[in-house]
């Protein structure tokens, strides 16, 4: 296992992926955990996304596959958990945030439960537009990809239950055969 250089770029651009495929211990913030989907070759899986709580490498993270139903009790986490994880780059992912991780290796460090302990680790990477963001990954595929936006106005709130997977997606997750 190498470690991550420990200065970025300096122009304040995110630090790009490693050009070693050398396995490293990170450790995350969680505060993205999509909803899972079905994969023929992972079975169900999720998403997750988080900030690098290192001092010296803060930088968006995600994580892909997590099969998180398999994980144990005591390995299950939640948004804002920090959690350590061994990972290497994921190379079949351009974005330069994608990290594929060991699942087995995954230890959950604690809970920032209020507000004031996530702060110095959010504020930072706070992003006025998402046209920006959204702009920079259509021009370059390898720009970053992730980001917390403060909106502008939330006027309504909308949860629609998920109808299910349909049966082709049910067969392509590997509990269900």
């Amino acid at each position: 296992m190498t470690q991550l250089s420990l200065f970025g770029l300096g122009d304040g651009e995110p630090e790009r992926k490693p050009e070693s495929d050398d396995v490293v211990r990170l450790r995350v913030l969680i505060t993205v955990k999509a909803a899972p989907n079905p994969s023929e070759k992972y079975g169900e899986t999720v998403c997750i996304a988080g900030l690098s709580v290192d001092l010296s490498q803060r930088r968006w993270i995600r994580l892909y596959p997590i099969n998180f139903r398999d994980l144990s009790f005591n390995d299950r986490f939640r948004k804002y958990d920090i959690i350590s994880v061994d990972a290497r780059p994921a190379r079949q992912d351009q974005r330069r945030e994608s990290w594929k991780p060991y699942p087995e290796t995954i230890v959950n460090k604690g809970h920032l439960r209020a507000w004031e302990p996530r702060r110095p680790h959010l504020d930072p990477h706070i992003e006025h537009s998402m046209c920006t963001l959204f702009r920079n990954t259509r021009d370059h595929a390898d720009a970053q990809s992730l980001a917390l936006v403060r909106p502008k106005d939330v006027s309504g709130f909308k949860v629609e239950p998920h109808p299910g997977w349909i049966p082709e997606e049910q067969k392509r997750d590997r509990r269900v055969r």
